[in-house]
């Protein structure tokens, strides 16, 4: 198995809204810039530790992860982190121009010596109230955007393009990305048409949160899928993304399976998003609407190696996408104590979890 770090940049100051979106008055321009800088020393003692990604995703309007562009991110951490690939997990295909992704990842892959991974997907409902997208459309923009990012990064002539939602006269991405015949790719989402997609179109597939059963269920219709359409995905082609907290002793782990934070919690949203999710509800677990446990790998680094395996055997995961989080705790209100317990949790989880996951 492969380990990732996300890159979240969480915001490490005091906000007064928890509910999204988070108004921008809380925002104190100090605690960002040490939120940026936290990252940074992350992903690069990632890099350092010999994690195999460093992580990007793109969210509005919160405090949780400032990183409304990841590319952008992206692109800084590049020229930083010297041997992880650049993973972008990644760019919303229905609420931007899929040709301006096409030659922005296809520069950052150049930028990169070739260490681009990308993954396209639809987002959740909030971001589709970002820009006024209608949620109806969203899935069938998010399938025809990447059908027309595939075509961008490998098609040598120029070429028009005549779609249900995008039209242009000419599309000539230049530069060509670096890796032939583009980055690896994958399609994320937590629904069977996801899988159903990604396994159509040679694309690994990307899961979220959800428990293993959930996840299992929605791999085994990826490989089916593969099968029929006549391809054997590779070893790295389901990336699962997961909430961690890595506990130092057997004791702090007993009080972390204790915590609120291994239990389902109450969540309040806006009606328009509440209807938005009773819609896709059929399609995706509670977990994927912050509903579920909070972390997906919890416990001592022998605990969590032991999860990753069952995610392994259950679900065919090949790579996590892990997001760090400090055991909870008042003390972790101060925001050095904070940092120190997140670089640790990275560096804990990099010493004694890393090596067991190659024999994976």
């Amino acid at each position: 198995m492969k380990a990732s770090v996300w890159g979240q940049a969480r915001y490490l100051g005091a906000s007064a809204g928890r509910d999204w979106p988070i108004p921008p008055g809380d925002f104190d321009r100090e605690a960002g810039l040490a939120s940026y800088a936290l990252a940074t020393d992350l992903l690069q003692m990632g890099d350092e530790l010999g994690y195999d990604w460093v992580s990007f995703a793109e969210h509005h309007y919160t405090n949780g992860r400032l990183t409304p562009s990841p590319i952008v991110m992206a692109s800084y951490m590049a020229s930083r982190v010297k041997r992880a690939r650049i993973a972008l997990l990644g760019p919303l295909v229905p609420t931007q121009n899929p040709v301006r992704i096409a030659e922005e990842t296809a520069m950052l892959d150049n930028l990169s010596g070739g260490r681009l991974v990308v993954g396209l997907l639809r987002g959740t409902p909030t971001e589709y109230q970002v820009v006024g997208v209608n949620p109806a459309e969203t899935r069938a923009r998010t399938q025809e955007g990447i059908e027309l990012i595939l075509k961008a990064w490998t098609e040598p002539k120029p070429f028009g393009w005549e779609g249900m939602y995008y039209r242009y006269r000419t599309v000539s991405v230049w530069p060509r990305p670096q890796q032939t015949p583009h980055p690896p790719a994958y399609a994320l989402g937590t629904s069977m048409e996801t899988a159903e997609f990604a396994a159509s179109h040679h694309l690994g597939l990307g899961i979220s949160y959800e428990p293993f059963d959930f996840a299992a269920e929605q791999s085994r219709h990826y490989f089916e899928q593969c099968a029929a359409h006549g391809w054997t995905p590779d070893a790295d082609a389901i990336v699962y993304r997961g909430r961690v907290v890595v506990a130092e002793s057997a004791a702090e782990s007993a009080k972390l399976h204790e915590a609120p934070g291994g239990q389902a919690r109450p969540r309040t949203v806006s009606q328009t998003t509440h209807y938005i999710e009773q819609i896709e509800s059929s399609r995706r677990s509670i977990s994927h609407y912050g509903k579920g446990p909070v972390w997906n790998f919890i416990g001592t680094p022998d605990e969590i190696v032991a999860q990753l395996r069952e995610a392994h055997d259950v679900a065919g995961i090949g790579v996590v996408d892990l997001a760090f989080d400090p055991p909870p705790g008042d003390e972790y209100h101060e925001t050095s104590v904070l940092a120190k317990k997140l670089m640790r949790s990275v560096e804990l989880f990099g010493r004694e979890v890393l090596p067991a996951m190659r024999e994976i």
